[in-house]
């Protein structure tokens, strides 16, 4: 009688169990996307949102220096996928300082396909407005970084931002004749359409990389990727984060070699020599670190390995590590 008591409460708790599990399973079908892309940090007193613009994918071809065999046996050292093209993050970084909303590039906007142009969506997804941003600081004019700077329409995507591009980087794409019909003459019209707007609202200036923009803003030359690539460092206290642009485009290859360039490098010594500087003195010093094709949320710092100073290795941020310093309130 015991047994016959509890069989149909038992019944009754597997069903239940069951059809949970259904649900379950149909919500996870019916829910395939991503929650929005954004990741926030504190920087002493400054509030930085890393920005998801998406993934693209990069050959491997593309990367020079090496054999492929050698580039398939890094890529398997990390557990990435050998036998197909790589996918890149494409990320942004929005700083606020105190009463300055800066953005650090602006992502492929509509020009690279659906993968990305997320940018305006986490921006608002993290509690801003792209009509809030005062300043876009530009790490250099390729199009997975400047197509987001325009709409659809073509008009400022940041109607009240000012742009910023170094007179290196604005002398590359808008004083050089380049009319051939090719994938580089395509790369310079869509640079010039992507800045064409801020130059006519005068709402586009250039400086020289070495400058201070802000307090607690210094740009810094890290040419070779293009003439006029730029990235930025922040500091406020004893905190800082360096953004570095593209001086790295996939950590498990070029931060075990950084003497393998890749396609898009305008001048790839240049951009072996920038890189192999760089990662040395991010490691030394411990910096915080920010890259636009690092694993998103790209933050996190650069460690040399042991006997090996020529050889680095990517340490991403814990996520949940939202404070170094105290924060400014938004």
């Amino acid at each position: 009688m015991i047994a016959a008591r509890f069989a149909r409460p038992a019944r009754f708790v597997q069903t239940l169990l069951l059809s949970l599990g259904f649900i379950l399973i149909s919500a996870a079908q019916a829910a395939p996307s991503q929650t929005p892309g954004f990741y926030r940090i504190n920087i002493g007193n400054f509030t930085v949102t890393a920005l998801h613009d998406g993934r693209t994918q990069i050959p491997q071809r593309l990367f020079h220096g090496q054999d492929n065999s050698v580039i398939r046996l890094l890529l398997a050292r990390a557990f990435l996928p050998i036998t197909r093209d790589l996918n890149t993050s494409v990320n942004a970084y929005l700083v606020q300082m105190g009463r300055h909303l800066v953005l650090i590039d602006a992502g492929g906007g509509n020009c690279l396909g659906p993968g990305l142009g997320q940018l305006h969506n986490n921006i608002r997804a993290a509690g801003y407005s792209p009509d809030t941003v005062d300043m876009v600081l530009m790490t250099h004019l390729h199009s997975d970084h400047a197509c987001g700077l325009v709409d659809d329409e073509g008009k400022m995507a940041f109607p009240k931002a000012t742009l910023w591009v170094t007179k290196d980087e604005a002398s590359h794409w808008l004083s050089r004749d380049d009319t051939g019909q090719n994938n580089d003459h395509a790369a310079f019209k869509i640079a010039r359409l992507s800045i064409a707007p801020y130059i006519t609202a005068k709402k586009f200036k250039t400086f020289n990389a070495g400058e201070t923009l802000l307090p607690g803003l210094v740009s810094v030359a890290t040419p070779g990727h293009t003439p006029g690539h730029v990235s930025f460092l922040f500091t406020s206290g004893e905190h800082s984060l360096f953004i570095w642009g593209d001086i790295v485009h996939n950590h498990a290859v070029q931060l075990s070699r950084p003497d393998i360039s890749i396609e898009f490098d305008h001048d790839q010594q240049q951009a072996i020599a920038t890189r192999q500087e760089i990662l040395d003195q991010v490691a030394q010093k411990r910096t915080l670190v920010a890259g636009a094709h690092l694993p998103f949320p790209g933050i996190g710092h650069i460690r040399a390995e042991t006997g090996n100073s020529a050889t680095y290795q990517w340490v991403p941020i814990e996520f949940g590590q939202e404070a170094l310093g105290a924060a400014a309130a938004k």
